[in-house]
Order: structure tokens, then C-alpha cells, then sequence
């Protein structure tokens, strides 16, 4: 199994804070955006709102993200949560512009989504993660050759024989060493990266 460290110097989430790039709110939004979206069609918000109410959370967080503290694991899910609960319930109680929500009371769906010890809550967090391991790794294979992702899959992830995979690429076992040794260190660097976004 993977280990990923747990500490961090400056992370993605400070640098927003302190001293932010276009690339630092990029890398938000790709880590973000689709998530809340997801989630909102998950729990029912019409298709035609989708697009207002994700956009409302988005900016909301960037203009509170100078609010936000660390205060321990799953701060940063549980901030972004109440957010996305805040912004829908905002515009379901607006006369003017309701959103609809499918299944179910949606005001009980919505006070699960305030509350952190929900089940919904809950799954929220759990698929939060998924989704920033999957967008890790899509990153990293933009960031690599075939060969080399391939090679780390398979020994770095797989546990297959390193000769095995050598064989199957056509590559030596020192590459194959290599390979999973650079793909792990860059996920490693990635992870501390955006290490409040994943705890």
C-alpha cells in the first residue's frame, strides 16, 4: 500500500491565503468545482440550477478563503460543505428562484448536509477524497509517459513482479524502479501539496 506523508510546509490552501497565483486557484477549481457540482446532482439539484449553485460556492470560497482556518482533519470538507449547504439552502428559500431538489424532502436533505455526523455528511467526505485521489492521479499521468504510469500501476500499485512488467513494456528493471520511484515522489509532493484539501 501507498503511504502518503501527513505534513506539510507551505500547502496550496496557505499560499491562497497569503500570496495567491492563477495557478493556485486553478488547481482549486479543478479539485473542487467538479466535486460540488457531482454531489449537488447526487442529492437532486435540477440540472438547470446546477451551474448557479455550483458557480455560488465557488465564489463564496474564493472570497472567504482568507477565513478559513485549520482547525484538525477534514476542516477543509467540512468548510466547503457548510458553504454548499448555505448556498442551496439560500436559493431554495429565495421566492424568486427556487431550486429544486429530487429525491426526497429537500430540507431534510439539506440539514444532513449541515450536519458533520450525518450519513450524508459522511458520504460527502468519503467521496470527496476518492474524487481528490482520482484528480491526483489524473494529474500525474499528464505529467508522465504511458509507459512509466503504466509501469507504476502495475508494480507501484498492483504489486505485479518488476521483471514481470519489465518483460511486458519491453523496459529493464531499473526502469521500472524508476519509474514507480518519480511517479511516487511526485504524488508524494502533490499530496503535501494539497494536504488540508485531502485530510
Amino acid at each position: 500500500m501507498i503511504r502518503m506523508p501527513t505534513g506539510t510546509s507551505v500547502t496550496l490552501l496557505r499560499r491562497l491565503q497569503t500570496t495567491p497565483c492563477s495557478q493556485d486557484w486553478e488547481l482549486l477549481v479543478e479539485f473542487c468545482e467538479p466535486f460540488i457540482r457531482g454531489q449537488f446532482r447526487r442529492i437532486g439539484v435540477a440540472a438547470q440550477d446546477l451551474d448557479d449553485v455550483s458557480s455560488e460556492v465557488m465564489t463564496a470560497i474564493f472570497r472567504s478563503i482568507g477565513t478559513f482556518r485549520h482547525l484538525g482533519a477534514g476542516s477543509f470538507r467540512a468548510w466547503v460543505r457548510r458553504i454548499a449547504a448555505n448556498h442551496v439552502c439560500a436559493l431554495y428559500r429565495k421566492n424568486d428562484r427556487q431550486v429544486t431538489l429530487g429525491a426526497g424532502n429537500s430540507q431534510i436533505l439539506l440539514t444532513a448536509l449541515e450536519d458533520p455526523e450525518s450519513d450524508l455528511s459522511r458520504q460527502w467526505d468519503q467521496e470527496h477524497l476518492h474524487h481528490c485521489l482520482r484528480r491526483m492521479l489524473d494529474r500525474v499521468r499528464s505529467e508522465f509517459s504511458p509507459d512509466a504510469c503504466r509501469a507504476f500501476e502495475r508494480y507501484g500499485i498492483e504489486d505485479a513482479d518488476p521483471e514481470e512488467v519489465a518483460a511486458e513494456l519491453g523496459i529493464s528493471v531499473a526502469v521500472v524502479y524508476l519509474h514507480k520511484s518519480r511517479i511516487l515522489n511526485r504524488l508524494r509532493n502533490l499530496r503535501q501539496e494539497l494536504s488540508e484539501l485531502l485530510e
